[in-house]
């Protein structure tokens, strides 16, 4: 038996039993870790349709800011430093487990969630569904690589903060190896499947904090924040790079690190400044991956990831405002795509009579909302 890289039992660990959707016939039973660093979300399987296996599954790990509470840098000494886009959707990590007879399965999961499947507000198996019929060489390319692979799943469909021009699309982020090490996305640089952008390379030597300064400036002027009119409404438009990922590459390991622009995280006054409403925003909308009744005490639990209870608590009006916000406009979104199916709408072919029976049926307000959302979902 391997040795488990964590600990099965506490607070930062839940147990699972789950049918596999990608191999139906499989019931996978085991423990996820939530302990916020490199062990995030892995996965140890200990039985495959109640027969004792042996599976450790290092998944994508917890990045944090390359300085600490007090605004101190702390990037280790390194070679140099490879610096890639960073996208704004859903993570998905594309992993391998065997079965009690050696027999070896592809299956996908979500951060903190075993399985990858689709819950009342979020279609993540159906979108992921779309990329695998794009990308048919995925399962095989996990298999063959002999590792986990980490993507990103990104675009209209699955909107976070940023807008992008296609509908829907994925970037391998990294591989993730059965000993925990992490490799940069360039290793699948041949593959069929698109890796993440790679916006530079900085030698070791360099003045790291400046090139980190730098590299936030040159993703504020990529960023792009417009105000448009769509039917009546204003809706914020924000297109560009969300962020980049910088892979610290030492001697034996590459340690990651997240930067970003200004205008989705101000670095230099997070700690000043408390808690920003943006990380609050994106903490209770990536709570919807994990379940689909996010808590006032789980959107703590996940934001005492990164800081300091006392903060979180200072902002609990705040916080929970934000999560009622953000269950209703999930409750509406859930309602609607109830309405559109049951009619058999198709907004493609009569955009007149389905738009009719919205406004007859809904407030003649949230117009524009729905239209906006019938589009991103079964636009062409």
């Amino acid at each position: 038996m391997s040795e488990i890289p964590f600990l099965i039992t506490g607070k930062n660990v839940s147990k699972f039993k789950e049918i596999d959707p990608f191999n139906p016939s499989n019931i996978i039973e085991g423990y996820l870790c939530k302990t916020p660093d490199l062990k995030y979300g892995m996965l140890y399987i200990n039985r495959v349709n109640g027969l004792k296996v042996d599976n450790i599954v290092w998944a994508t790990p917890k990045m944090f800011y390359p300085v600490d509470r007090n605004g101190n840098w702390v990037f280790p000494k390194v070679r140099e430093v490879r610096v890639y886009e960073k996208y704004d959707g859903t993570n998905i990590l594309g992993y391998r487990y065997h079965d009690h007879d050696g027999n070896q399965f592809v299956t996908y999961k979500t951060r903190l969630r075993p399985i990858l499947s689709d819950g009342k507000y979020g279609n993540f198996k159906k979108l992921w569904d779309k990329i695998l019929d794009m990308y048919p060489e995925i399962p095989e390319l996990i298999l063959k690589s002999g590792c986990n692979i980490s993507f990103e799943l990104f675009g209209k469909k699955n909107k976070h903060l940023v807008e992008y021009p296609m509908s829907l699309d994925t970037r391998i982020l990294f591989a993730r190896f059965d000993d925990g090490f992490i490799s940069v996305p360039d290793i699948f640089e041949s593959s069929f499947v698109p890796i993440a952008n790679l916006i530079k390379v900085i030698d070791g030597n360099t003045d790291l904090p400046k090139a980190y300064d730098e590299i936030k400036e040159y993703l504020n002027q990529n960023l792009k924040i417009d105000k448009r009119i769509i039917g009546n409404e204003e809706e914020d438009w924000i297109t560009g790079m969300e962020g980049s990922v910088w892979y610290a590459i030492g001697p034996e390991k590459y340690i990651q690190y997240k930067c970003k622009p200004k205008y989705v995280e101000d670095l230099h006054f997070k700690w000043a400044c408390g808690i920003p409403k943006h990380s609050i925003y994106t903490t209770v909308i990536n709570s919807f991956e994990d379940t689909d009744d996010p808590t006032f005490e789980y959107i703590v639990e996940l934001l005492k990831e990164e800081y300091e209870e006392s903060d979180i608590y200072k902002k609990s009006i705040t916080i929970k405002r934000i999560l009622d916000d953000i269950k209703f406009e999930m409750n509406l979104k859930h309602k609607i795509i109830e309405d559109y199916k049951k009619n058999e709408f198709d907004i493609n072919k009569d955009k007149r009579n389905c738009m009719r029976f919205f406004g007859e049926n809904y407030d003649k307000k949230l117009a524009t909302k729905i239209f906006i959302l019938l589009q991103r979902e079964y636009g062409d």
